[in-house]
């Protein structure tokens, strides 16, 4: 699993953007962590804009 910070640094999308495409189910997190956060498999690093 990446967290959504890891996808960030990786893409170059803000957080709050991919925090939103999880909002509007654009591009939903797969996992969330017991902590509560999201958290996506490593492929979809390649769906993001």
């Amino acid at each position: 699993m990446m967290t959504v910070h890891e996808v960030s640094n990786i893409s170059g999308v803000s957080i709050r953007a991919l925090h939103h495409y999880d909002h509007i189910g654009l591009l939903p997190a797969t996992e969330v962590t017991p902590a509560g956060y999201p958290a996506s498999e490593p492929c979809t690093r390649a769906a993001v804009p």
